[in-house]
């Protein structure tokens, strides 16, 4: 396959990750365990510190990025395990976005779709960029999960996956 030929439909295939990030378009995933939730911020070396519970005063954080507009983000943030459902692997999948929160909320309390893990699958739909970026939520409904993906979160369990390892700065699959 010649990616320089425009006659072949050719997609430059992503890295192998171990964090589902949301892409513009679609992205689909099966939640594998109950979320962990807390507080992010990033620091100026360009890396994230998560906190179990939110500071009182940011600016006091250590080593905290400051933003253009002169103040400090600490984000909401929940994180858990998923099935990237595009490749069928195990990852981590961290939600900042209030709407993203908020729609898959909305499903866990319904009665109707009850709770996700190891249940149904959701789509997020990212458009637009910066400020203007929309996130749509949708859940899909039960279908049968594949053997495959249940042999991956054991697999990945039984190596020691821990989620928690996020709020030392650890890697959760190690």
């Amino acid at each position: 396959m010649n990616p320089l030929d425009p006659t072949v439909d050719y997609s430059v295939p992503k890295g192998d990750s171990k964090y589902l990030k949301f892409e513009k378009g679609e992205t689909k995933f099966l939640p594998l365990a109950s979320a962990i939730v807390g507080y992010e911020y990033w620091t100026n070396d360009n890396k994230p510190v998560r906190l179990q519970e939110q500071p009182h005063n940011p600016s006091t954080l250590p080593n905290i990025r400051e933003e253009d507009n002169g103040t400090y983000a600490v984000k909401h943030f929940w994180a858990f395990p998923v099935i990237d459902c595009a490749d069928g692997k195990v990852k981590v999948l961290e939600i900042t976005p209030k709407s993203v929160q908020r729609a898959i909320l909305s499903y866990v309390q319904n009665v109707e779709w009850g709770a996700p893990v190891l249940k149904y699958t959701f789509t997020v739909k990212k458009e637009g960029d910066g400020f203007e970026t929309r996130y749509t939520t949708m859940a899909n409904p039960a279908r049968e999960i594949p053997e495959e993906w249940k042999l991956a979160w054991n697999e990945a369990k039984e190596n020691g996956f821990d989620i928690t390892r996020l709020f030392d700065g650890g890697d959760p699959f190690f």
